[in-house]
């Protein structure tokens, strides 16, 4: 006998393996606590360092072309500050991580200069998506929890934001039939 399901219900997630979890998460997940969504900062994000990249190699360019020109070979070593924008902010986007679990939304962006949110899905009021036109297309845009007593933390440039915020409303459904 099949057991019946309201119509606009989705079949429970199954939980993600460990092994695609990124170190914070799976230090910081509890023995029986399962990570069932996990989204990532997008690639729109790196916009501005390459930007930034950009203009720095504009004039550092024809500043390293004239001091060659005068035997000062050095002025090449400028070329470091554009490729230490870029792998900056690469590696901020690589080793962040972004997990919805069975009772908490999981939040750690950055590595050397880290910035980490944890929040009971208990304890969420409301979850909103801001994207621009550009972040409809490209599917990217800016998440702001709120929590009960008036917090609330935002999160830009995150990959499909509206799924992340569906799934953090499918748990908090869930656990309140529980």
């Amino acid at each position: 006998m099949e057991q019946s399901r309201a119509p606009n219900s989705a079949p429970p997630k199954p939980p993600l393996p460990r092994q695609h979890l990124g170190a914070y998460i799976v230090a910081t997940l509890q023995p029986d606590e399962r990570p069932l969504h996990q989204t990532h900062i997008h690639w729109i994000a790196l916009s501005g360092s390459v930007i930034g990249a950009l203009l720095c190699l504009i004039v550092i360019i024809p500043i390293a072309i004239f001091a060659a020109w005068r035997d000062f070979y050095f002025a090449w070593l400028l070329l470091i500050i554009p490729v230490g924008i870029l792998v900056s902010a690469a590696v901020t986007i690589k080793t962040s991580e972004l997990v919805i679990t069975d009772r908490r939304v999981l939040i750690k962006v950055g590595f050397i200069q880290r910035h980490t949110f944890e929040m009971f899905i208990s304890k969420i009021e409301s979850v909103a998506v801001f994207q621009s036109m550009l972040g409809r297309l490209l599917n990217y845009g800016t998440v702001e929890i709120r929590g009960t007593g008036g917090s609330s933390e935002s999160f830009a440039t995150i990959a499909a934001p509206l799924p992340f915020r569906d799934a953090i409303q499918l748990v908090q459904t869930s656990s309140e039939k529980r």
